[in-house]
């Protein structure tokens, strides 16, 4: 009697097995295939768009002022400042020129000789309302190693 026991002990792992493998197959029927993971790609956080009207202040070289329009792609709303004067300017920063162009060129407004301090007194920026007043770096007027070049 031996010989039946064992006949039936692997009939009943040959049963388990199949029993197992019907199992893993219901199981995968019943779970949805992976949907491959979106990889959420983010914006850069950029402050501002087209419509945003930009007062900057204290400009040196008009990079600042050049580079937000080119990322807008317009400077229509947007006037440039600077505390020196176009010819201060011009001896100080060999590449002023080239930003002025370009940015005036999107729609861009330059003005010299401005004081952060007395914006009240600039006649040109009277009545003007800005969603965005930025002064990027105000110099403080000390610990530059070139403080003779930039301060006159």
């Amino acid at each position: 009697m031996a010989k039946p026991k064992r006949v039936r002990n692997r009939a009943l792992r040959v049963i388990d097995k199949i029993k197992q493998a019907q199992h893993a197959q219901a199981k995968a029927k019943a779970t949805p295939p992976k949907q491959p993971t979106k990889q959420v790609v983010r914006k850069p956080f950029f402050p501002y768009t087209p419509s945003s009207t930009i007062l900057l202040i204290g400009e040196g070289n008009f990079s600042f002022a050049h580079s937000i329009a080119t990322r807008l792609g317009t400077a229509s709303n947007i006037v440039a400042t600077a505390y020196d004067s176009e010819l201060v300017a011009r001896q100080k920063y060999i590449d002023v020129d080239d930003h002025i162009q370009a940015f005036e060129k999107l729609g861009g407004t330059v003005l010299f000789d401005v004081d952060g301090t007395q914006l009240h007194a600039c006649e040109k920026l009277k009545g003007r309302v800005f969603s965005h007043i930025v002064f990027n770096f105000p110099h403080a007027g000390a610990g530059i190693k070139d403080q003779e070049r930039n301060i006159k």
